[in-house]
This record gives C-alpha cells, sequence and structure tokens, in this order.
C-alpha cells in the first residue's frame, strides 16, 4: 500500500494529472472506506476520502443546506484551505434515489455525505464515483464491501430546478448550448435517449454534465474539448 506521505507528495506535484492517479488513492483506503460493486469496481466512501483529503490537501469541508423537504433534500458542500474555499460540489437525495427506506428518513443526511463525498472527490481529482451516490451502496453503511447493481433499470427522474439554475449559468459562462451539450453526451458518454424527455434531462445526466463542465474548467485531462466538438453558442433549455 502505498504510503499517504508520497501520496501527499505527488498530489503536492500534481502528479494527479496521470492516468493512474485515482487507483493510487483508492489503494490507501481502509476495508471501512470502499465499497465495491458485483464486477468488482471500487468506490470510494466519504469518510476514507475525508481521512485521506484532509491530510494530502490540507482542506476541511463544509455543507449548506440547499432544501430540506420530506421527500427531497439537497446539499452544497465546499472544500476550505485558509478560509479559501478551493473546491465546492452539489447532490441531493430522494427517497427513490436511496434505494433504502430506512435510509429514505434520512434524506439531509444522505444528501449531506453525498455533496462532501462528491466535492472531496473533485479536490483529489479523482475520476469515480463515491459510494454514497450509488443507490444501494449506503444500505450497508458499516459493510466493508458491498454489492451494487449500476446497470439497473431507471425510469425518467426529471432534473432539479437546483441542477438547471447551476448548468444553464455555467453553460452560459462557457458559451455552451445546453441541448446539443445533453445530445452530445447521449452519444459519447455512454447515456441513452431515456435521459432526455419532452426536452427536460434526467438528473443523472445533468448531474454528469455539471461535472464534466467543472473538468473542462479546471482543465483536466480528457475533458471536452466544447469548440471541437461544436457545442459554442449559448442557448438554455
Amino acid at each position: 500500500m502505498l504510503d499517504l506521505d508520497i501520496l501527499k507528495e505527488k498530489y503536492g506535484n500534481k502528479e494527479w494529472l496521470a492516468p493512474e492517479w485515482t487507483d493510487l488513492v483508492l489503494e490507501v483506503l481502509q476495508k471501512n472506506e470502499v465499497a465495491i460493486d458485483a464486477k468488482g469496481k471500487k468506490y470510494p466512501r466519504v469518510r476514507g476520502l475525508r481521512r485521506i483529503g484532509a491530510y494530502i490537501a490540507d482542506a476541511h469541508v463544509i455543507s449548506n443546506v440547499l432544501r430540506c423537504d420530506r421527500d427531497y433534500s439537497a446539499c452544497q458542500a465546499s472544500a476550505m484551505r485558509n478560509r479559501e474555499q478551493i473546491a465546492t460540489a452539489m447532490a441531493d437525495a430522494t427517497v427513490e434515489n436511496v434505494g433504502n427506506p430506512m435510509i429514505a428518513k434520512h434524506l439531509l443526511a444522505t444528501a449531506e455525505s453525498r455533496a462532501e463525498g462528491r466535492c472531496w472527490a473533485k479536490l483529489l481529482q479523482l475520476n469515480c464515483l463515491t459510494a454514497e451516490e450509488m443507490s444501494a451502496s449506503t444500505e450497508a453503511s458499516e459493510t466493508p464491501e458491498v454489492t451494487v447493481d449500476i446497470n439497473e433499470e431507471e425510469e425518467f427522474e426529471q432534473w432539479t430546478n437546483i441542477q438547471k439554475n447551476i448548468l444553464n449559468k455555467k453553460c452560459k459562462g462557457m458559451n455552451i448550448d445546453v441541448f446539443k451539450y445533453a445530445n452530445y453526451m447521449l452519444e459519447y458518454k455512454s447515456f441513452d435517449a431515456k435521459h432526455i424527455e419532452n426536452n427536460n434531462i434526467s438528473k443523472k445526466l445533468a448531474s454528469k454534465m455539471i461535472d464534466e463542465l467543472d473538468k473542462t474548467s479546471r482543465g483536466e485531462r480528457g475533458s471536452i474539448n466544447f469548440e471541437e466538438q461544436e457545442l459554442l453558442g449559448f442557448k438554455a433549455i
């Protein structure tokens, strides 16, 4: 297992640009800090990302509640270093997307955990989902390994107003046609047509689109070249 001090040095040297970076971080997670799906793919838990991120990035994460209803909660998490915001992420939780009646009683806590995990993942430059983002992975949060069916058929779940506002705002700032961008994701990023319905985008697709915009803003390797893909010319949905 890679030593955390070595990982911190690599992070400081921006070696997170290397394609093997995510795997290096996943290697230092302890058993109760990772979930494993049926195909053996690893998903980091927020507890592990918090431990690693606080050490190698010298940061902490704070959360703000965006919405808290009986059947829907949303939170925004911000990574802070020396009182400066260095990363941010948003996540939500609904009765449908947590996949567990017991967890559904704690939507706000789930949304907060998801937002924090996503924020740490962005700060650490990880190319993976967190365990808390997987619909079934939160069912056994104290179990070292979890079997998660990530290909389960889903009904269309429309994007939230918060996602819509964020996506339109980011696309406006980058001069991107939102609908062309959404269709690009269907064609080239393994999303099928069910994620767009009557000019509405699914929550899952909207979340991925926001993440891809953030990657491009940070200049990450493999991010979308919107000009090359002829997606420029802002139009909102």
